[in-house]
C-alpha cells in the first residue's frame, strides 16, 4: 500500500554557495548529524546512501539525484518525517 503524501518541502541542503557536492558528501553530512535510513529501505534502495535523509537532491549543473525511494519517510524535516 502506497503512503497518501499530502506536504512536498523543498529546501536548502546548507552546502556552501556554488560549491559542487556529491550525494555521497551529503550522505556523509547527514551520518554526522545521525540520520540513519531503515536498513530494509537501505538494501532495496540506494544501499550505499545509509543515512541520505532527503528523497531528492538538486545538483548545481540540475542533475536530479533519488537518494530515497518516495515510499521511504524522509528524515530532513523535523516534525514532518511521517
Amino acid at each position: 500500500m502506497k503512503r497518501k503524501i499530502n506536504h512536498i518541502v523543498v529546501h536548502c541542503a546548507a552546502t556552501p554557495n556554488g560549491k559542487p557536492f556529491s550525494i555521497e558528501n551529503i550522505n556523509d553530512m547527514h551520518a554526522a548529524r545521525g540520520f540513519k535510513r531503515d536498513s530494509q529501505a537501505v538494501r532495496a534502495f540506494n544501499p550505499a546512501l545509509k543515512n541520505v535523509g532527503y528523497h531528492f537532491v538538486i545538483r548545481l549543473d540540475g542533475t536530479v539525484e533519488t537518494p530515497r525511494h518516495l515510499e521511504e519517510i524522509g528524515a530532513h524535516v523535523q516534525g514532518r518525517n511521517a
